[in-house]
């Protein structure tokens, strides 16, 4: 009947440990899940960038203290334009480099 009381008594020290460590995973969560969401959408934000306009332009934005929010799309541009002006501007960063 002793090793019956002991498993019972480690069953309610098990159950307990889980729930006590339960809550406290689930309040951290609670309190953290913001912080970590927003560092999250921060992280993808500085990354778009780089992505749109190739790391040589984006490092030439972030130099100038500029984002892309300054930036206005002009449809009226043909595509072959909009290439040349990224090839002048990658020569002009090749230039400056020099």
């Amino acid at each position: 009947m002793s090793l019956k009381k002991s498993n019972l008594a480690q069953a309610w020290l098990v159950l307990l440990l889980a729930t006590l460590f339960g809550t406290a995973l689930a309040g951290i969560q609670a309190k953290l899940g913001p912080v970590i969401e927003a560092n999250k959408i921060k992280e993808t934000m500085a990354k778009i960038p780089v992505l749109v306009l190739g790391e040589d332009l984006a490092a030439e934005l972030a130099a100038e203290n500029q984002t892309l929010g300054k930036l206005r799309f002009r449809p009226t541009l043909e595509p072959e334009h909009l290439h040349a002006q990224h090839a002048d501007a990658h020569l002009r960063t090749r230039q400056v480099g020099h």
